[in-house]
């Protein structure tokens, strides 16, 4: 059981652990985005990601999440949602994607991301098959 004060220090910890992974795939992959960086709530790298924390509901949401043409095709994306999802799988949460071009929407549904709103929201569950040769 974790004490009162590891408790309390899930958020920023959470948040941490999403920056610092976020920051290490834009290096890795040479990506043209500036450094994640935000507030409790919201951590983003613009214009490539967008991630939304809930504390209270235990639920982290992916809200935008942008390839560059010329960076597509490389797994990026993928590899941003399965390495936050396994962040977010670490602490107890769950991992919601929004707002998403109707193509990526049905490509998650096929790697059978879990419905919570039809056309709007997923959520990525271990049954999401995030590998890049699908």
């Amino acid at each position: 059981m974790k004490s009162q004060s590891t408790e309390d220090n899930i958020p920023e910890l959470l948040k941490g652990r999403i920056i610092h992974y976020v920051n290490s795939v834009i290096k890795e992959k040479n990506l043209h985005s500036a450094p994640m960086n935000g507030t409790t709530m919201v951590v983003e790298a613009l214009p490539l990601i967008r991630v939304l924390v809930f504390h209270g509901e235990k639920t982290i949401k992916i809200s935008r999440l942008y390839v560059d043409e010329k960076d597509s095709h490389q797994n990026i994306g993928k590899s941003l949602i399965k390495g936050i999802y396994e962040i977010a799988k670490e602490f107890g949460y769950h991992l919601y994607l929004s707002s998403m071009l109707e193509e990526f929407y049905e490509q998650m549904l096929v790697r059978s991301a879990k419905i919570i709103e039809p056309f709007d929201t997923l959520e990525v569950t271990d049954e999401t098959d995030l590998s890049p040769h699908f």
